[in-house]
């Protein structure tokens, strides 16, 4: 069952899929190729000989989908940025790789790369001591976040924390406040919904029995 299903800026999507029977425990890392929409349809008498032509073509065409690697189920994972997709975890890939496809080597299954593909998240973490299932008094309370970043261009890797309480921004009610965009548009739905109702009511449910009835002796 393919999972982790990730499209690429060629046009193709890379996924995970589980091995079974003799390869239980185990994921193939595959990409499935851009696929061009199918011709149309040859009518008239030549229809037979092009359907054997196309036939013929199908049979002899590779595959689109195409085997990059192959990891421990609970080791290897996916994550992508803007149009490249990323090998995660451990594991072999089988040959060179697409353009539009990396391995990134010793970094944890979960990691994700930053927005232009220059840094790697390894890990997060909350900088307080407690985990998620800590339930603080106040849940709306912002929380320091550890986190360790690999730079990809220098191989190195930075620890740091970010505490979201420490420079609040002036901005930071803005966040809760409906977009006007919103408030209008549920409006208009508010008013036209109204109008229905009202125009239903005026001319009764022709679902409805009694309704028919009282229609039929006016």
């Amino acid at each position: 069952m393919p999972y982790r299903i990730t499209p690429d800026s060629a046009g193709g999507v890379v996924f995970l899929d589980r091995g079974r029977g003799k390869e239980a425990g185990t994921t193939r890392v595959k990409r499935l190729a851009a696929v061009t929409a199918p011709s149309r349809a040859v009518r008239g008498p030549e229809a037979p000989a092009a359907r054997a032509g196309q036939s013929a073509a199908r049979a002899g065409a590779p595959s689109p989908v195409r085997i990059l690697g192959r990891g421990g189920l609970r080791t290897t994972g996916l994550t992508s940025s803007a149009g490249t997709v990323y090998i995660t975890g451990t594991g072999t890939t089988a040959g060179a790789l697409p353009a539009s496809v990396r391995r990134l080597d010793g970094v944890p299954k979960e990691s994700t790369v930053t927005t232009r593909g220059t840094s790697v998240v390894t890990a997060t973490r909350w900088a307080d001591g407690k985990d998620s299932r800590f339930r603080a008094a106040d849940p709306g309370r912002p929380r320091p976040v550890g986190i360790d970043l690999r730079v990809l261009p220098t191989e190195r890797s930075a620890a740091f924390t970010v505490d979201p309480a420490k420079r609040p921004s002036a901005h930071t009610a803005a966040g809760g406040v409906p977009s006007p965009r919103l408030a209008r548009a549920h409006g208009s739905r508010t008013a036209s919904a109204g109008t229905r109702a009202t125009a239903a009511a005026a001319a009764g449910d022709p679902t409805d029995p009694v309704e028919a009835e009282r229609r039929a002796g006016a």
